[in-house]
């Protein structure tokens, strides 16, 4: 096929430069059809290209993008924002009052770890039930 086709082009375009105008003009209809390529472009281009790209243009720039990505971006700024604000009020400088935080978190994170609860737990909800005078 390759092979025929060079051998077609070397007819028209080498041996005979003039007939190829000569086979436009009188089938001009197949001209244009061939010299556009079958509109195969154009076809594809109005079918798939300009749809994929309104979609892409509206869809995802303005509802992904702006949407929800930039509202998503938003709120966590606002989030950070409002946790510091609440935050720096416990920073007070004193060393001491950081140390006294840190010594009450580990107590607490001891007093869970050593006291059995399944034995303490039943003997004090019993004990309240007892002084509420049930």
């Amino acid at each position: 096929m390759a092979l025929l086709g060079w051998l077609i082009a070397d007819r028209l375009y080498r041996q005979k430069p003039a007939e190829p105008a000569q086979v436009a003009a009188a089938l001009p209809g197949a001209y244009k059809l061939l010299a556009n390529k079958y509109y195969v472009d154009e076809i594809y281009g109005a079918t798939l290209v300009k749809p994929l790209l309104g979609f892409s243009r509206y869809v995802l720039g303005w509802v992904v993008d702006i949407g929800l990505l930039g509202g998503l971006a938003w709120l966590l700024g606002g989030i950070a924002m409002f946790a510091g604000a609440i935050l720096q009020r416990w920073q007070s400088g004193n060393l001491r009052s950081y140390a006294a935080w840190l010594a009450a978190g580990a107590a607490a994170v001891l007093l869970f770890l050593v006291v059995p609860w399944n034995s303490v737990w039943p003997a004090s909800i019993e004990f309240i039930w007892k002084v509420a005078g049930h």
